[in-house]
C-alpha cells in the first residue's frame, strides 16, 4: 500500500522539479509571503509518470486530450479528455499516462491566496472535490469543457504577463472556476450522495475535533493544545487506531496532521495580526517563543522572523 512507504510532499521547488522537469520557463510565481502561492502551467509539461507523494498547496487540472491512470487515496481514476480534477493538500496521489499526448492546464494555489478578502475561510475543506472521501474528479461536456478552458488560457495569460495587479486579477479568475464546478456538482445528485466510509468519517470528525480547539483564537484566548489520547476518547476509538487511520487516509499522523493546521494558523497570525511573535506563540498555545520558532521553522523552513520579514519587507 502507499502508506507503508516514506511519501514526500513536494513543496514549490520540489514541484517544479518534479513536475515540470521538461520546462524551461521556470519563472517565479506571484509571491506574498517569500513562496509561491498561486502558479498555472501547461499539462504538456508533465512528466509521464510520478510515484506517491502529496502536495504543500491544492491543485486543480484539466485535460483535454489524452488519458492517464491517477490514483488519489486508495481510488484509481482514468483520466481522460474534458475532465477536472481537484487535489487537496492532503490527498496522497500518483499517476501514469496511458497516451504519449498530454494536454491541458494545471493550477496550484494555497488556501491563503484564495481566501485573501474573503469572510468564509472554510469554503475550500467543505467542497465536495476537495474533502477526504469526495469524488475528485468532474467529467465536462465538449460545451462545458471550452468554457472552462477560457478560463484557464485567461489565466494562464495572465500568469505568463503578470505585473503588480494579477494577484487580485488571478484570484478572480480562480474563484470563479472553482464556483463554476461547485454549482456543477450541487445540480448532480451522483456527486451529494457519496458513501463516506468509516476511515474516512472518522478522519473528518477528527479534523472537525482538533479546529474547533482553535476557534478561540477568534475569541482572544490561547489554544490548550490535548494529546491525541483525548481526541481518540472524544472519538470513542482507541489512540492507537485513531493514529492507524488518520495515517492511511491522509498520509500524516495525528499529531503531523495537527501541527501542520497549527502551522497554517500561526502564518495566517504572522500575516495578519499585530502581535509581536512572543504574543503569536502564546495565543498559539506555546509558552516558550523559543520552542515556537523552532516549531513554526521546522514545519515551514522558515523562522517565524524571516516569515515577517518576506511579507513585510
Amino acid at each position: 500500500m502507499l502508506t507503508k512507504t516514506v511519501i514526500p510532499t513536494l513543496k514549490t521547488d520540489n514541484f517544479k522539479k518534479s513536475y515540470l522537469s521538461n520546462r524551461q520557463d521556470t519563472r517565479a510565481g506571484i509571491t506574498s509571503v517569500g513562496q509561491q502561492d498561486f502558479e498555472i502551467h501547461r499539462r504538456c509539461t508533465w512528466p509521464q509518470t510520478m510515484n506517491a507523494h502529496r502536495l504543500d498547496k491544492y491543485m486543480i487540472f484539466m485535460l483535454i486530450e489524452g488519458a492517464s491512470k491517477h490514483t488519489i487515496g486508495d481510488e484509481q481514476y482514468l483520466v481522460t479528455g474534458n475532465t477536472l480534477c481537484f487535489v487537496s493538500p492532503e490527498m496522497i496521489r500518483s499517476w501514469k499516462s496511458e497516451t504519449e499526448l498530454q494536454n491541458g492546464f494545471v493550477v496550484m494555489f494555497s488556501d491563503m491566496f484564495f481566501y485573501q478578502g474573503c469572510a468564509d475561510k472554510k469554503f475550500l475543506e467543505d467542497l465536495p472535490f476537495f474533502q477526504l472521501g469526495g469524488t475528485p474528479l468532474i467529467e465536462l461536456s465538449t460545451e462545458e469543457a471550452n468554457e472552462y478552458v477560457s478560463i484557464f488560457r485567461m489565466m494562464h495569460k495572465e500568469y505568463e504577463n503578470r505585473n503588480d495587479y494579477s494577484s487580485a486579477i488571478l484570484r478572480s479568475q480562480l474563484q470563479l472556476l472553482i464556483h463554476k464546478a461547485h454549482s456543477k456538482l450541487r445540480t448532480n445528485s451522483t456527486f451529494t450522495h457519496e458513501k463516506i466510509s468509516a476511515s474516512i468519517r472518522l478522519v473528518k470528525n477528527f479534523k472537525k475535533l482538533f479546529t474547533n480547539d482553535f476557534m478561540v483564537l477568534g475569541q482572544g484566548k490561547a489554544i490548550l493544545h490535548k494529546n491525541i489520547a483525548e481526541y481518540a476518547d472524544a472519538l470513542g476509538v482507541t489512540q492507537n487506531h485513531l493514529n492507524d487511520t488518520v495515517k492511511q487516509v491522509t498520509g500524516r499522523s495525528a499529531g503531523q496532521l495537527i501541527r501542520y493546521h497549527l502551522a497554517l494558523h500561526a502564518t495566517s497570525c504572522l500575516m495578519h495580526s499585530e502581535k509581536n511573535i512572543s504574543e503569536i506563540a502564546y495565543k498559539l498555545g506555546f509558552e516558550d517563543p523559543a520552542y515556537f520558532a523552532r516549531f513554526y521553522k521546522n514545519q515551514t523552513g522558515k523562522s517565524p522572523t524571516e516569515f515577517r520579514v518576506a511579507f513585510h519587507p
